[in-house]
């Protein structure tokens, strides 16, 4: 009996009215022919495409933009929530093993983990089940170890949808060369390990619920909002999300997306505003930022552009009204953690 042929992605870029775009085609084959016919003879821009009918590992993505939140890295985000994740596994299956495989295609702009997790014996119902259980860390975080928050922000939480694609070890994004490396060489086997949802498996299924007790649902993979603007990996302080946000698109141009750096208290916004006033002109694709610093109750503004990158506004301290909603956000969630 042949062995069971699997779908994989194999991704293009191409180019489109001048710009750069990417697109796939799929291939349906087993390990050891897409390993012999694509991967040995160089084409190492192919993903696995989780089924969404499948049982799978636990999968983690964890992406630091290094250009938006300097300074933070992307192994202590995991370092951080990684005892977590343990403690809670060590509780449900004891003297069970379980097996991190960690990969990094990190670059100098980007810190990124992909990270498939192992219980030895046990596969999730589907990746529903692994998103469910995601959403759950994640309120477990907030009430139980607030100080980890700023770290799991950089989680992406995003990835569990249906039919999820998710690079393995080995391989890269079109058009760029951040390939996934782990402490193991590439080799079949060690390449074959790092797939989430195995060819066939006699594990036991582990069932998970939402937050609210309901059943696992996949997400549409759009962002997590907050307001009209979109929020990425799913939490900003919420001192932000409201009057804090409308002012601010009044002011500077329109919040489309936000990023909490964590421990120096900072919320990194992306505009959609293109008229930059530091060269007074307007840019074809870099835009406008808000860097809002939650301890100084101000904000100042940059752009994205590089010729912009040392240039940056005054500072602008928030009226007594708006400070007054982040005093009353770091009273009640920050209370006596330290900042």
């Amino acid at each position: 009996m042949s062995p069971p042929q699997s779908i994989y992605a194999r991704q293009y870029v191409y180019t489109a009215h001048g710009v750069k775009k990417l697109t796939y085609s799929f291939i349906a084959a087993t390990e050891p022919e897409l390993w012999e016919q694509y991967i040995q003879k160089g084409t190492l821009t192919i993903c696995e495409v989780i089924d969404s009918k499948k049982p799978c590992h636990l999968y983690i993505d964890i992406d630091v933009n290094l250009k938006e939140t300097p300074g933070i890295k992307v192994y202590d985000c995991w370092k951080a929530v990684q005892p977590i994740i343990s403690g809670h596994f060590n509780i449900l299956y004891p003297d069970v093993p379980v097996d991190y495989i960690v990969m990094d295609s990190s670059s100098n702009k980007k810190g990124s983990l992909h990270i498939v997790i192992k219980i030895k014996g046990y596969l999730f119902t589907n990746a529903s089940h692994c998103g469910a259980y995601m959403r759950v860390l994640q309120k477990f975080i907030e009430t139980e170890h607030p100080g980890v928050e700023g770290a799991f922000q950089f989680f992406d939480m995003s990835i569990y949808t249906r039919n999820r694609l998710f690079r393995m070890l080995g391989q890269t994004k079109a058009g760029q060369k951040r390939y996934l490396r782990s402490h193991c060489d590439f080799t079949f086997e060690n390449w074959r390990d790092t797939r989430v949802c195995p060819v066939s498996s006699n594990a036991t299924l582990i069932t998970t619920r939402e937050p609210d007790g309901g059943v696992p649902a996949y997400t549409s993979g759009s962002r997590y909002g907050a307001g009209e603007c979109t929020v990425v990996s799913g939490w900003v302080p919420k001192c932000v999300t409201g009057e804090i946000y409308q002012f601010l698109s009044n002011e500077v141009g329109k919040i489309e997306r936000m990023v909490f750096t964590g421990k120096n208290m900072k919320v990194i916004c992306n505009t959609n505003n293109r008229n930059c006033r530091f060269q007074k002109r307007r840019h074809k694709s870099n835009v406008m930022y808000i860097v809002i610093n939650l301890v100084n109750r101000s904000y100042h503004i940059k752009c994205h552009s590089q010729h912009c990158k040392k240039k940056r506004s005054k500072v602008f301290f928030f009226d007594e009204r708006l400070s007054n909603v982040i005093d009353e956000w770091m009273n009640n969630k920050v209370g006596s953690q330290p900042v």
